[in-house]
């Protein structure tokens, strides 16, 4: 497709190559949002390769990370579809990234960094504003990813599932707080060992037993000094007022 679109850009016809200037200026937008500092270069006609420019470096398409290729082959396809549609019903050529329509995306975290998940959403909708979008995920990142996103969860009930709205608990949230909630099974970010030791204290506390909750402070701080650093406030502030 990447080919093709560029192929038209020098067609006589002036029609076809106003069409291919358009297909091609939004292929570059999309790359450029597929990728941390890239962009579409130019099509090597000889091999009929798309080069992408990194920094100073020229790669071919297979050389970029799985997560970015994801991501450049979707929306190509994407792109490939409006344009489809576009001729079908004799649009504009302004208006074929505008086509309404329904995607379906299953899992939409596959193959994808956190930071690239975080924008993935959003992305797609930067250059197709007129799709509606309904996804699966179990990524924290995708779900506080999208404005105002309605929120469904799927809960199984034997040999069937009940499907509740739970937008209001999980929309316009931050990821901390999404990823402790109820539907990620109160996942800690913290490694495993921490969290114990984090509930173990809250333990602690609820029974006054201060002697194992300095115990486990000690261990927290000397895992790491600066984020646990809050333990120590308590002990400082005694510290100034002897002082």
């Amino acid at each position: 497709l990447i080919c093709y679109f560029d192929y038209l850009r020098s067609s006589d016809n002036p029609q076809e190559k106003r069409l291919g200037e358009f297909l091609y200026s939004t292929l570059k937008k999309i790359i450029k949002l597929s990728l941390d500092k890239g962009e579409l270069a130019y099509v090597r006609r000889a091999t009929l390769e798309p080069i992408i420019k990194q920094g100073e470096v020229e790669i071919t398409l297979d050389k970029l990370s799985s997560g970015n290729l994801y991501f450049v082959q979707r929306m190509v396809s994407l792109l490939g579809k409006m344009y489809a549609v576009g001729i079908l019903q004799e649009k504009p050529i302004e208006e074929f990234c505008l086509t309404k329509g329904l995607l379906l995306i299953d899992e939409a975290e596959n193959h994808l960094h956190p930071k690239w998940q975080k924008t993935f959403i959003q992305n797609v909708l930067d250059v197709f504003p007129n799709l509606q979008i309904i996804l699966t995920t179990h990524s924290p990142f995708i779900v506080s990813s999208v404005k105002n996103a309605r929120v469904y969860v799927c809960e199984p009930q034997g040999d069937h599932s009940i499907i509740k709205d739970v937008t209001t608990e999980y929309s316009n949230k931050p990821i901390e707080e999404i990823l402790i909630s109820d539907v990620f099974g109160g996942t800690s970010s913290f490694s495993t060992d921490i969290s114990d030791l984090l509930k173990e204290r809250k333990q602690a506390i609820q029974k006054q037993d201060k002697t194992t909750q300095n115990k486990i402070e000690a261990q927290l701080l000397n895992i790491n000094p600066q984020y646990f650093a809050f333990l120590n406030v308590e002990k400082m502030l005694s510290q100034l007022t002897h002082a």
